[in-house]
């Protein structure tokens, strides 16, 4: 009964408060079509900083996706990088490498597989492989609206390091840590254009073992607002959330990440 309340509460937590880029990796946010006349769909963000310090600090970001109508099927392909570098120490670095292929997009039941390489260094996640496919449901899908349901098995292979553990919950054993599961994925995911220039993605997501499905799972949930500046810059505000009811390393359950951000999109 303790994990039901649990699940619950970390559930409404998720829903009230938008999500993360750790563990799971919040593809819905990544450019649909819903538009049926338009045949490529895409944005880039990239941000360059560097500073003359005491050594030289160099940030690089960037994420950039692209939709592509093939025939009756959509492809999506997306990638991050995230690289921070402060004289001769790297001490950041994450990004991801992400495609899904979508088969008969336009009907109500479509079939998905999707493939991804991930890595969080400020999460303790050395690196991730994750593949899988699903059932996708089309509640809605008209040129401004989309309601969207998802849900199906995919593998998932992860090793952990101790490096975003607190010195004080390191264990006596710091060997990394590697796990191989199969998962069940399942999301809901919402899109909207308000006016011609305001666009609403929300999406939840839970990803969790079939063993485990209501007591340990990992729960997400993004919300991304676009302002369309022009026909080919948008302002972009990004909160997203994680809560691991089990992290695999002894680190917050809680994952945070915000940002807001100009993006080029076509």
């Amino acid at each position: 009964m303790i994990y039901k309340i649990r699940f619950t509460l970390a559930l409404l937590a998720c829903l009230s408060a938008p999500a993360a880029t750790a563990q799971i990796l919040f593809a819905e946010s990544f450019n649909v079509i819903l538009d049926s006349t338009r045949k490529v769909k895409g944005s880039i963000t990239p941000e360059v900083k560097i500073q003359t310090q005491k050594e030289l600090l160099v940030e690089l970001k960037n994420q950039a996706d692209i939709t592509m109508r093939l025939g009756r099927n959509n492809l999506t392909l997306a990638n991050k990088v995230e690289f921070s570098k402060f004289g001769d120490d790297v001490f950041l670095s994450g990004g991801y490498v992400y495609a899904k292929f979508k088969e008969n997009f336009d009907k109500r039941l479509a079939v998905e597989y999707f493939g991804q390489l991930h890595w969080a260094e400020a999460r303790g996640m050395d690196r991730k492989f994750a593949a899988g496919a699903a059932l996708r449901i089309k509640f809605i899908k008209k040129t401004k609206t989309g309601f969207f349901f998802g849900t199906g098995p995919f593998y998932e292979y992860e090793k952990w390091n101790y490096r975003a553990v607190l010195n004080e919950n390191l264990p006596l054993d710091v060997t990394p840590i590697t796990n191989r599961l199969i998962k069940s994925s399942t999301y809901v995911s919402y899109k909207h254009w308000v006016g011609e220039r305001i666009f609403l993605d929300l999406s939840l997501y839970h990803q969790a073992e079939y063993s485990k499905l209501f007591t340990t799972p990992r729960l997400g949930s993004s919300v991304r607002i676009s302002y369309q500046l022009t026909s080919h810059l948008q302002l972009v505000g990004i909160y997203q959330a994680m809560y691991d009811f089990t992290p695999v390393v002894p680190i917050d359950n809680w994952y945070h990440n915000a940002n807001v951000t100009l993006a080029i999109s076509f």
